[in-house]
């Protein structure tokens, strides 16, 4: 299912048909508050303006806020036009963008686990710029895509503002070092499947093409595969992902360079024990679901979710490696 199958029944705000309408909020919860070592507490707000009958398929969404502990104002505003099955878009903006790979869907941007005591296994680069994407989808629901990201980029360095976390006095290690420079990028991405993943509850196939390249100051070739499977028997529930990846240049950038450990890719290991030009990521799960107080938790007017115990799993492992001479002592 997609929103989209609900617009019947959607507050009118929300459907896609009516006058002009401007609506506030942000896309991803990270543009309205996080909290990592760089820039300490960011809280941020933005808004949607909605053309629909005026200019059917046409949006400007915009956000913007402020890092306290960097003093540093970061956001976008971003133009997009669909007419199905295509999609174009411009953006421009400021961004603290991370330099992690191979990481699922919802941990694509920082959030507030550091706030509260977690892990923050990201590192950072302060990025500028301004792009277009034409995307266009070929099944309903756009589980199968091709799409391209053109544009230009300014990295710069970042480092760690905060030693500690609140209530701890370990001290929150440094943000690793990237190299700096201006360039052009261009991103092609061919997806199947693209709303299954392991952290989904869709079964099914799916995988990915990326193919990069940037130049300019920087200068690289980066390709990038995955494949994911999960499938149901029974009570129980198999889920199987398996990432790789290759990047080229003289020498490549830090930031394009892979690393695992840590987080999501090989808990266990130290954050980004394990790095190189090249890496292979796997991931799998088995998931047992007894059927066990599965109902909803009813105290009056008042519905909690079930309990729902199901025991889970894991397993995962990695490669990486780099040229001799990069990985020599």
């Amino acid at each position: 299912l997609s929103s989209r199958d609900f617009d019947d029944v959607a507050p009118p705000a929300l459907r896609p048909t009516g006058p002009p309408h401007v609506r506030f909020g942000v896309r991803r919860f990270s543009e309205l508050v996080r909290y990592n070592r760089v820039e300490g507490l960011y809280t941020g707000a933005g808004a949607v303006l909605a053309f629909r009958d005026a200019a059917p398929g046409l949006e400007v969404r915009g956000s913007g806020g402020w890092a306290w502990s960097e003093s540093t104002a970061r956001g976008a505003i971003e133009a997009s036009f669909t007419r199905a099955p295509w999609t174009f878009a411009v953006r421009a903006g400021r961004e603290l963008a991370h330099t992690n790979d191979f990481t699922p869907p919802f941990e694509r941007n920082p959030g507030v686990l550091l706030l509260f005591g977690g892990p923050d296994d990201h590192d950072y680069v302060d990025r500028r710029g301004t792009g277009v994407t034409v995307a266009r989808e070929f099944s309903p629901g756009g589980e199968s895509q091709v799409r391209l990201d053109v544009g230009w980029y300014d990295d710069r360095p970042e480092r760690r503002r905060l030693r500690h976390a609140p209530g701890s006095r370990d001290t929150l290690r440094l943000n690793r070092p990237i190299t700096p420079g201006r360039y052009v990028a261009s991103r092609l991405t061919l997806e199947r499947g693209r709303s299954i993943n392991a952290n989904s509850l869709r079964p099914g196939l799916g995988a990915a093409l990326v193919l990069e390249r940037a130049d300019g100051d920087l200068i690289w070739h980066r390709i990038e595969t995955g494949l994911q499977l999960r499938a149901m028997r029974g009570p129980f529930t198999l889920a199987g992902r398996i990432d790789a990846g290759l990047v080229v240049g003289e020498p490549a950038p830090l930031q394009t360079l892979y690393e695992l450990g840590g987080g999501s890719t090989l808990p266990g290991y130290d954050p980004k024990e394990f790095g190189g030009d090249r890496a292979v990521l796997l991931r799998g799960t088995v998931r047992y679901g007894p059927g066990i107080l599965d109902a909803p938790i009813r105290i009056g007017g008042l519905v909690l979710p079930a309990l729902a115990p199901a025991p889970a799993v894991r397993w995962q492992a990695g490669w990486a490696a780099a040229p001799g001479d990069a990985a020599a002592p």
